[in-house]
């Protein structure tokens, strides 16, 4: 089975131009994902780092469904990477 739709993520990311990187978290990241398993990703910004919060804020909810919507997966948690604990272990997907 396949962890996670890389070349849908690539795309995605590609076409955000506030996304300077993507990672997969969680079951998905480690392999051990199964059919019920949501998708759970972190993002870096290319805002300035006091526009981080705020765009990613303002953007969350969209980044979200759209994600949704190409990958055909329950995106349970998207967070800005470097405040969620998990985002460390992540898989690295996308860097612009």
């Amino acid at each position: 089975m396949e962890q996670f739709p890389r070349h849908v993520l690539v795309d995605w990311a590609r076409s955000e131009p506030r996304i300077r990187a993507l990672f997969v978290l969680g079951s998905r990241a480690k392999g051990r994902a199964t059919v019920s398993s949501d998708l759970d990703l972190a993002v870096e910004l290319t805002v300035p780092e006091d526009e981080q919060l705020l765009t990613f804020l303002d953007n969350r909810q969209r980044w979200r469904e759209d994600l949704q919507r190409v990958t055909g997966m329950r995106v349970k948690n998207l967070d800005l990477r470097g405040m969620s604990s998990a985002a460390g272990s992540g898989v690295e997907v996308y860097r612009r």
